[in-house]
């Protein structure tokens, strides 16, 4: 990943997060959040590439969940404990 990947990930990231606080302060659950994040961002995708290439991403961010991309975060996981 280049430095200016990089730079755009953590702005990015910065943005997302200040909008997700918003949303649990108004009440909203994780799951609400994730659904909204992944619909309006699956939406661009589909209005810029079509949806085979929305999918596609979704699938993805799907496999990188389930191959324990996250499990440093999960409560679950014995990865964490490790």
């Amino acid at each position: 990943m280049t430095d200016h990947e990089l730079n755009m990930n953590r702005g990015c990231d910065t943005i997302l997060a200040a909008a997700a606080e918003a949303m649990l302060q108004m009440g909203a659950e994780p799951e609400r959040i994730v659904d909204r994040a992944l619909t309006y961002g699956a939406a661009q995708i589909v209005s810029w590439h079509g949806s085979a290439r929305a999918a596609e991403v979704l699938r993805q961010l799907a496999e990188n969940v389930v191959t324990g991309g996250l499990a440093v975060l999960d409560p679950t996981s014995l990865r964490r404990r490790q």
